[in-house]
């Protein structure tokens, strides 16, 4: 048996397939799996040189590869070091980000690239898809294996599907059984083998469309069932993904298979090639630019670009597209290399909330971007007249009309959402784009000889050094990503300049470094320099909650207190989910008060939040001298006085409180917060019938208000006014809803009727309803237990109070409830 058929033997039986997919299963995007799949593809490519380097056998290749090669040269050119003034000629934004991290103390050397890391992995990336497509193409060319390409990659989008459902309904933590990723566990377990659902969803229609072909191409009716089984289920797996850039590529090209289906059986070539060549090229260059004008015209002439823009309510997306529409014309004609838009677009990303956004929303512009608009104008001619010319082949046939239809969904989403830069999504790209290629070569061999070929005497050592240098470069860009770095920053028991320096030169217009740099320089020697850092990557990321929140605790720190606070208060009105740890920071820093509402008061709404809050958590004297400053600041308002007369409640201060009341029932008398402060106030004092009168009045100036009419049933049941009670339980319950808060409260209401009429076992019963809505509210068991106790159930309450302290470990009623139960129990074992 020849090597040969050793190799289509390993290929095609289970194990080589299981080999096949399992990288594809799950994205490649994680660090172990990247990297064995890019010493996979340079080992394939080295091995198939290596079994057919012999006399007379000569490997192909087409214009894809050109184009691929000529692309990798430019993104080699990028990596070279330029002068300042070649810099500044060609791309003046590049320019101006070096001059800036200059400016921080920073010297990195002048080049075009601005984040060369992100450069050399995609040259990886480019030097593996290389690898694969060479081999499949002449696998299909050579041995007529296209078909069954496409069936590995139709069929490892089944095997996907089935990953995805697996990890979904079994809740399995590790990818395929072998490894967990790090990140997992703020992932939702749909996206856990391609992290993101929009690269699923690039590589499910991708399998979902060549399965649909040979759907069609199968003439059997077992065949038949077998593919529709696996479409079906790659089809549930995709729209399950809920990618709109995703669904909208498998409607439009699900719509291309259907006409390529309907005008099948055709001629193989086509008799007039160049003027629809041309038309095809001059539409192609329309579209993109109409596409680009569209989106232009609706941010600068539309009222609300919602009218055009699908994702117009997400406000940060639609003003990155201002931002593209500059950066293109900063980068027009070089290009800047990969990452070129981090700095560009790192002012909209915020990455404690999990948003990042390097890339403008359309490919053909980030393209022009990375590559300048000369070289992409000349890869969208060349890839146009490429495909158009194989359009006449792929419609002959139910196999390459599928694959034809999923390379033009892949090649669709990825003016959205960039699946083709996921090695798991591009890797199976290329391979339908080879096995397409090669087929379509063979055919045409038939008529006249294809005329690139490569000699194995040049082959074999070219592979073999691309093998090499792909694993190196992996290896290189694993060694300096920007996450090894930020662990050693943040490992290294002192700051290292040379590490800082080296890190800063790879990573121009990476946030987090700079954060962490920020946090490794944080101390009273390196106030300022810690500062530099953090305002460093401010610049870079202005939203980034974690930077900001840093640099002001660090002024803070360095008692500066008004500029500190002014970041606090800036990202409190910028960011509403950070502000309840903002306020509680604020309160729990030994700030002066009078400094903090100076502050503050410049936003007077969220001085008015930030009192209300701290109220409730602080302690009485800070939260008493915060408001007074409040009320100074912003004179008597009702907000204010509320929260005062409530900490004056809570401190036992009657007397305070009532004087509260008063001004609340005199500045607003149409309002109930008075009377109901004022019912607070009676009730402290004993004086019940008047709270009754002022419970009353707050009612009905507050309407249908669930809180106070729940406070005022509980009022009724100390006073044993079951009438009243009764009648209120009723009006209130069909105003409860689904708020679980305010139906747990109704049920603890009526367990405690149910407890003062004696009925215990009833009290227990609305007691398990309340726990169901509120499980985790400590007083619930606690009050079960002591019923559990009256009704002689020692065991019972025991349970009890092990589940309050399961809820709070500290609380001092269940641990002691719980002792004296079990000393009781001693007690009665001992007599």
């Amino acid at each position: 048996m020849s090597l040969n058929q050793i190799l289509h033997l390993f290929v095609w039986n289970g194990l080589g397939l299981a080999l096949l997919a399992a990288p594809l299963a799950v994205g490649a995007v994680h660090w172990p799996v990247w990297m064995a799949l890019a010493g996979l593809s340079g080992a394939l490519l080295t091995a198939y040189s290596l079994i057919h380097f012999r006399r007379g056998y000569r490997m192909r290749f087409d214009g894809f590869v050109v184009v691929g090669l000529a692309l990798v040269g430019v993104a080699l050119l990028q990596l070279m070091p330029l002068g300042d003034s070649l810099l500044g000629a060609l791309s003046p934004a590049a320019l101006s980000l070096v001059e800036r991290t200059r400016a921080l103390g920073f010297e990195i050397p002048g080049r075009l690239t601005l984040a060369p890391v992100d450069t050399v992995r995609m040259l990886v990336t480019a030097g593996m898809a290389l690898s694969i497509y060479l081999v499949a193409f002449n696998l299909a060319y050579r041995d007529n294996l296209g078909p069954r390409i496409l069936a590995v990659v139709g069929i490892s989008g089944a095997v996907v599907a089935l990953v995805v459902f697996l990890h979904k309904f079994t809740g399995t933590q590790q990818i395929l059984g072998l490894y967990r990723p790090v990140d997992l566990e703020t992932l939702p377990m749909f996206f856990s083998t391609f992290v993101n659902n929009n690269n699923a969803t690039g590589f499910l229609n991708l399998s979902l469309l060549i399965l649909a072909g040979q759907w069609q191409k199968a003439q059997f009716g077992r065949n038949k069932g077998v593919y529709a089984l696996l479409v079906l289920m790659t089809a549930a797996a995709s729209i399950l993904m809920l990618s709109r850039g995703g669904l909208a590529a498998l409607l439009v090209s699900g719509g291309l298979l259907v006409v390529l289906s309907r005008w099948a059986g055709g001629p193989r070539r086509s008799t007039s090639f160049t003027p629809i060549a041309i038309l095809g090229v001059a539409i192609t260059l329309a579209s993109v630019a109409a596409f680009i004008w569209l989106f232009d015209f609706a941010l600068k002439y539309s009222e609300g670009p919602s009218q055009f823009l699908p994702f117009a309510n997400e406000e940060w997306k639609t003003r990155t597209w201002v931002e593209a529409l500059s950066t293109v014309s900063q980068f027009r004609w070089t290009g800047a290399g990969a990452g070129a838009f981090e700095p560009a677009f790192a002012p909209f990303n915020s990455f404690a909330l999990g948003v990042t956004f390097p890339f403008a929303e359309n490919e053909a512009i980030q393209f022009t971007v990375e590559f300048g608009v000369v070289v992409a104008a000349a890869v969208a001619i060349a890839v146009t007249l490429l495909f158009w010319r194989r359009l006449p082949f792929a419609r002959s046939d139910g196999y390459y009309s599928g694959a034809f239809a999923g390379l033009f969904a892949v090649a669709l989403q990825s003016m959205a959402d960039f699946p083709l830069r996921i090695p798991g999504v591009a890797i199976p790209a290329v391979a339908v784009l080879g096995a397409l290629n090669g087929s379509y070569a063979r055919d045409r061999d038939k008529v006249t000889s294809w005329p690139m070929l490569l000699g194995g005497l040049k082959l074999l050592p070219l592979a073999t050094v691309g093998f090499l240098l792909i694993l190196l470069g992996g290896a290189w860009v694993g060694e300096h990503s920007g996450e090894r770095f930020r662990s050693a920053i943040s490992a290294s028991p002192v700051a290292d300049d040379k590490l800082a320096e080296q890190a800063v030169k790879l990573h121009p217009a990476d946030p987090l470094l700079f954060e962490a740099l920020g946090d490794r320089l944080s101390g009273p020697q390196g106030t300022d320099e810690a500062e530099r850092m953090y305002l460093r990557a401010l610049e870079l990321c202005p939203q980034c909650v974690s930077v900001r929140l840093r640099l002001a605790g660090l002024l803070l720190l360095a008692h500066r207190d008004q500029q500190g606070l002014a970041i606090m208060s800036d990202l409190a009105a910028g960011q509403p989910n950070y502000r309840k740890v903002i306020f509680f920071t604020v309160a729990s820093l030994p700030l002066d008060e009078a400094t903090i509402v100076g502050v503050f008061s410049k936003r007077p709404e969220l001085l008015r939040l930030m009192t209300e809050y701290v109220a409730t958590v602080a302690p009485y004297d800070r939260s008493e001298r915060l408001l007074k400053e409040a009320i100074r600041a912003l004179g008597m308002e009702k907000r204010l006085l509320t929260p005062l007369g409530d900490i004056y409640i809570k401190a036992g201060l009657p007397e305070a409180a009532g004087d509260v009341a008063t001004y609340l029932m005199g500045y607003f008398p149409e309002r109930y917060e008075g009377f109901l402060l004022q019912a607070k106030v009676f009730v402290m004092q004993g004086r019940l019938d008047e709270a009754l009168l002022m419970y009353d009045e707050a009612r009905e100036k507050a309407g249908d208000n669930v809180d106070l009419v729940l406070e005022y049933m509980g009022i009724l049941a100390r006073t044993r006014n079951w009438d009243r009670f009764e009648a209120l339980a009723a009006e209130v319950r069909p105003l409860l809803g689904r708020d679980a808060n305010n139906r747990a409260r109704f049920h603890q209401l009526m367990a405690l009727r149910e407890e003062m009429r004696g009925n215990h076992f009833a009290a227990l019963a609305e007691l398990e309803q309340a726990e169901a809505e509120t499980p985790f509210d400590i007083r619930i068991p606690l009050d079960k237990a002591s019923l559990q106790i009256r009704l002689g159930r020692p065991d019972r309450a025991a349970a009890e109070y092990r589940k309050a302290l399961k809820i709070d470990p500290q609380s001092k009623g269940a641990s002691i409830g719980l002792k004296n139960l079990e000393s009781v129990r001693e007690d009665q074992t001992l007599q």
